[in-house]
C-alpha cells in the first residue's frame, strides 16, 4: 500500500513510523532563521548559499510561516513529512481546492532542532528538479514558477507569494548578506588588502578577476 506524501510515494509503514511531536510554535529571530537556512544548505550542498540564494529561502520561511507566527517545530516551508523525517505534528491549515480557499487538519513534519528543519527544507526542494532550478536561479520569477510547477509547492496564488516574498527580502537584506557566501569574500579582501596594500590589492583583483564592490 502506498500514499503520496507531499508529492512522494511512501510506504504506509513509513508513515506509522513518525512519531508525533505536539504542534508547538517555535520562535527564532530572522537573524537565526538566515544563519540556521545557510548552514542547512552548506549541509546539504558542501557550501554556502549565494545571497540570491539566501535571501529567497528568508523570503519563503517568512511567507510560509508569517513571519514565524505560525512555525512549528521548526518547519521551515511548512512541508508535509519526507521519508528521511523521524517527526510529525497535526496541523490546521488551509488549502486552494477548486478555486475555494479549504480549512483542513493536514500532518506536517516536524523537527526537534533548528538545523534538522533547515536541512529538511534544502533536502525538500532539492528532490523537486524544478524547485531545485529556480532556487538555484537565484530569480524571485524563476523561483516562484519552480514551486508552482506540478507537484506544486504551493496552492495559493503566485503573485501575492512572489510579492511577500519579495518585501521580507528587502526588509531583510543586510541579515541575508551576512550569512551568505559573499560576505566571506568581502572579509578575504579586506585581509588581503591588509596584507598587500592598495596597490597590491588592485593588482590582485585584475591578475585573479576578483571583481571590485
Amino acid at each position: 500500500s502506498l500514499v503520496l506524501v507531499a508529492g512522494n510515494s511512501v510506504s504506509i509503514n513509513d508513515i506509522i513510523m513518525l512519531t508525533e511531536l505536539p504542534a508547538t510554535r517555535t520562535k527564532l529571530t530572522v537573524d537565526e532563521v538566515a544563519k540556521y537556512l545557510a548552514q542547512g544548505y552548506k549541509s546539504v550542498t558542501g557550501k554556502l548559499p549565494s545571497t540570491a540564494i539566501l535571501g529567497l529561502l528568508v523570503g519563503q520561511w517568512g511567507i510560509e510561516t508569517d513571519q514565524g507566527t505560525d512555525f512549528f517545530n521548526y518547519n521551515f516551508g511548512n512541508s508535509m513529512p519526507e521519508p528521511w523525517d523521524k517527526y510529525y505534528q497535526i496541523l490546521h491549515a488551509s488549502e486552494v481546492i477548486n478555486g475555494v480557499n479549504t480549512p483542513i487538519d493536514e500532518k506536517f513534519a516536524a523537527y526537534k532542532t533548528p538545523l534538522d528543519g533547515a536541512i529538511s527544507h534544502i533536502k525538500v526542494l532539492q528532490s523537486r528538479k524544478h524547485w531545485w532550478k529556480g532556487l538555484q536561479s537565484g530569480d524571485i520569477d524563476d523561483f516562484i514558477t519552480g514551486l508552482k510547477t506540478v507537484p506544486v509547492y504551493f496552492t495559493g496564488d503566485a503573485a501575492t507569494y512572489k510579492s511577500g516574498s519579495e518585501k521580507l527580502i528587502k526588509q531583510y537584506i543586510s541579515t541575508i548578506k551576512k550569512y551568505s557566501s559573499n560576505v566571506f569574500i568581502t572579509i578575504f579582501e579586506a585581509i588581503v588588502g591588509i596584507s598587500l596594500g592598495v596597490v597590491g590589492l588592485h593588482y590582485y583583483k585584475r591578475h585573479y578577476g576578483i571583481k571590485a564592490n
